[in-house]
């Protein structure tokens, strides 16, 4: 090869390399001078999440100040979308089995049994409204036939969830809370209430295993407690879940409307539900917290801010006087039940209920309000079975709603 030839060669693969070297000058210029702020913002970019912080429930006292109605702290076992790492099935499983374990309840309203003989039932009452109600909406949801039995209705549950390598016990359960979470709208902005109010041995695993950073979550909160359940039960009510037919109501002509969703209220708050709860419902809850969560663009939490307090609720002063309260409800109790003694004695004095309603006449002012039978504020969702099959209906209330 002669001495031009290889000038040629060179001179070619130098001019090559002077292009190439260019265009990678021209591309560094642009990245860094012309297109540099904007890739420097996509860089940093991040996505913020607003969660509410629930606010303390407003207290009902007596005339005097004595409370009837309060709040106790406690732990809620969450699950929070933004930090799940693993599959979501696996997660709730071990979860579930520390639940067992403290003897804790789950976040479960779907109304099917568990499997009996490889079989399920609707457990829906037929006269209660709310139950089926809550069953039609079901099967709506998963099926889209009324006629629909349970195992065609568990068939759909398996399949929307992938459930299908699960035990028919775990499907059941698995089932319940992934169909619950969906009714609660589970997302990155709302987070799950798998159960609430959890023994300290719960809380203890969860943290001890570290699930904490894999989507369970410890959250402190505060719940309803009456420091005399038995005081005046059917005047103070109670409090409760929102039910699905209360957050998303459809009137006659098909319109759909969210009236809690627009007073400010998620799907998995409670409510007052009866009585003063309900009556007062506006003022006594308070007005929630937000706390805002920070992800970057891999998806890691770099930052969580509390960014608006939580307000508790007004304190409602009844007019009740609780020690009248309950020396009335003692003397009407002892009348029924000596009524009861001689009734054999004294025929048409017979009597199984009563009540009393004492005002005060110079105000108008109700000092007491009793019904006999009662029952236990506190034990009225464990034993709320039992009161509703009550034979003398203690949760009738017949002060203010007998004839």
């Amino acid at each position: 090869m002669d001495r031009k030839s290889l000038a040629r060669r060179l001179g070619a693969l130098i001019i090559a390399t002077a292009v190439v070297m260019g265009i990678f000058i021209l591309r560094l210029v642009q990245f860094q001078l012309v297109q540099g702020e904007e890739l420097l913002e996509k860089a940093q970019q991040v996505s913020n999440y607003l969660f509410s912080i629930p606010a303390a429930r407003g207290e009902i006292v007596d005339e005097y100040g004595r409370a009837m109605a309060s709040n106790v702290s406690g732990y809620n076992l969450v699950i929070n979308k933004l930090m799940l790492t693993g599959d979501l099935n696996e997660t709730l499983v071990e979860l579930v089995e520390i639940l067992q374990a403290g003897g804790d309840e789950w976040n479960d309203t779907m109304p099917i049994s568990a499997p009996e003989n490889g079989h399920y039932e609707f457990t829906a009452a037929e006269d209660d409204s709310r139950a089926q109600s809550r069953l039609d909406a079901l099967k709506e949801n998963l099926v889209k036939q009324p006629y629909a039995t349970a195992d065609q209705v568990m068939a759909a549950v398996v399949e929307r969830y992938e459930l299908e390598d699960y035990s028919p016990e775990w499907q059941r359960i698995l089932g319940g809370i992934r169909y619950q979470m969906e009714l609660e709208e589970f997302s990155d902005n709302n987070n799950f209430t798998l159960a609430e109010d959890v023994s300290s041995r719960t809380v203890a695993t969860v943290k001890e295993r570290g699930l904490t950073s894999e989507g369970a979550d410890i959250t402190e909160t505060s719940y309803r407690v009456y420091a005399d359940g038995t005081l005046a039960p059917h005047l103070l009510g109670y409090v409760g879940p929102i039910y699905a037919e209360d957050w998303k109501v459809t009137d006659e002509d098909g319109n759909v409307s969210y009236p809690l969703k627009e007073k400010g209220y998620a799907m998995n708050d409670t409510i007052g539900q009866a009585g003063l709860e309900q009556v007062g419902e506006d003022k006594l809850r308070g007005e929630d917290g937000l706390k805002q969560v920070t992800r970057d663009k891999d998806g890691v939490i770099i930052s969580t801010e509390v960014i608006q307090d939580p307000q508790p609720g007004l304190t409602m002063v009844t007019t009740i006087n609780a020690y009248l309260q309950k020396k009335v409800y003692e003397a009407l109790e002892n009348q029924i039940l000596n009524l009861q003694a001689t009734a054999e004695q004294y025929k048409g004095k017979e009597a199984s209920a009563g009540a009393v309603v004492v005002i005060d006449v110079k105000t108008g002012g109700i000092l007491a309000c009793v019904n006999y039978p009662s029952y236990d504020l506190n034990l009225r969702s464990t034993n709320a079975a039992q009161y509703a099959s009550d034979p003398n209906t203690p949760l009738v209330d017949r002060a203010l709603r007998g004839l």
